[in-house]
């Protein structure tokens, strides 16, 4: 990377494109997706009332009663709102999954429209968060050196977990931030922690890993701090008034 940075573009750059890039997908999911699962108790109601009619309109059988028709009614409210709780979960996931990547493709659009030669900028084995920062730590600029990095370093840890289950990851995580393993449900029950899992299988079905709407929250305000400090870090070091 060039001992040049273009150090009053970027930063506004960074605080008036890649932040309200972040803050958008964020909002999204909080205003328009999430809500949608609001009133899964009564979708439950009403689909447990709707078998339960439809049991009933059967032909009569001596060997039935409409206490098994009241059970039966019961199971399938159940099976729909963990139908539902499941996707609304996969869903957090996801779209924590999601946060990462958007911030890692921001990262790359700095890396290769500031670091990269034109002959460089399309060659796959440059375009990586760990060959930017590298060539950054060359001018002085270090990731580790920002407050917002420990937080960023898990969102990925996340992301990976999210995707591929069970690997380095996730185990790495897992030491880092336990309380992604427990079922809220459990806590919300009134019941005793049941331990955190040791392996896991379909976080995407909204199992083993339970992201919540306060942690996309603190992911988001990660990266815009991430990117409040980078960007002073590259002011600093193209005004020549010093690097992190």
């Amino acid at each position: 990377m060039s001992t040049w940075l273009d150090h009053r573009f970027w930063p506004g750059y960074f605080a008036n494109v890649f932040v309200p890039q972040v803050t958008a997908l964020v909002d999204a999911i909080e205003q328009r997706v999430l809500p949608g699962f609001e009133h899964i108790d009564q979708e439950v109601d009403e689909a447990a009332h709707r078998e339960y009619e439809r049991l009933g309109q059967m032909p009569a059988d001596d060997s039935y009663d409409m206490a098994d028709a009241a059970e039966q009614a019961v199971e399938a409210g159940i099976d729909l709102y963990q139908t539902l709780r499941g996707v609304r979960q996969a869903l957090l996931n996801v779209s924590a999954a999601a946060l990462y990547h958007l911030f890692e493709q921001q990262l790359l659009v700095f890396y290769r429209r500031q670091g990269l030669h034109a002959r460089r900028q399309n060659d796959d084995s440059n375009l990586n968060v760990e060959a930017l920062r590298s060539e950054l730590s060359t001018i002085g600029i270090n990731f580790d050196g920002l407050s917002s990095w420990p937080t960023i370093v898990e969102l990925r840890l996340l992301a990976n977990a999210v995707k591929h289950a069970e690997g380095d990851s996730a185990a790495k995580l897992r030491k880092r931030r336990p309380q992604l393993y427990a079922d809220p449900s459990i806590a919300k029950a009134g019941l005793n922690d049941l331990g955190i899992p040791q392996t896991i299988f379909m976080p995407l079905a909204g199992q083993d890993i339970y992201v919540t709407q306060d942690d996309l929250a603190r992911y988001s305000s990660a990266i815009a701090s991430f990117w409040k400090e980078f960007g002073e870090a590259v002011f600093a070091h193209g005004s020549g008034t010093g690097a992190a």
